[in-house]
């Protein structure tokens, strides 16, 4: 977190939880754009600081390039990152994979998400 002298400014480059910030506080983004695809993310999504997409490691000088610094107020936040958080830690390493293949495929991975969540909160339960 970054702060000035009178708004601390959230940076979010990097995985966020979302009960971390609030509707109107500031939050400074950095995106980058995929070469590959064309695609804008916000935060590494790969290991090692690396950003990924389509399954593509990006080029770092690539990402510095593609990078677009965005600094303004939170306009609203939607869910609950505590239960999305509770809910990812129930499901296994697999499950996720699996998951992942499902959304990177561009195939249906919600119903398969509860699923799933269903399975291990039942065995959980035994």
């Amino acid at each position: 977190m970054r702060a000035s002298d009178h708004n601390p400014v959230i940076e979010i480059d990097c995985p966020v939880d979302v009960d971390d910030v609030e509707v109107g506080g500031r939050v400074r983004v950095l995106i980058q754009k995929c070469p590959h695809c064309g695609e804008w993310t916000a935060g590494p999504l790969g290991d090692d600081d690396r950003y990924f997409c389509c399954g593509e490691a990006m080029d770092p000088f690539v990402e510095a390039a593609g990078e677009l610094e965005i600094e303004g107020e939170v306009a609203r936040k939607a869910g609950g990152g505590a239960d999305l958080k509770r809910m990812v830690e129930t499901l296994t390493p697999e499950d996720r994979k699996k998951l992942r293949d499902l959304w990177m495929a561009g195939q249906d991975w919600v119903e398969e998400a509860e699923a799933l969540l269903l399975a291990r909160e039942a065995e959980a339960r035994e």
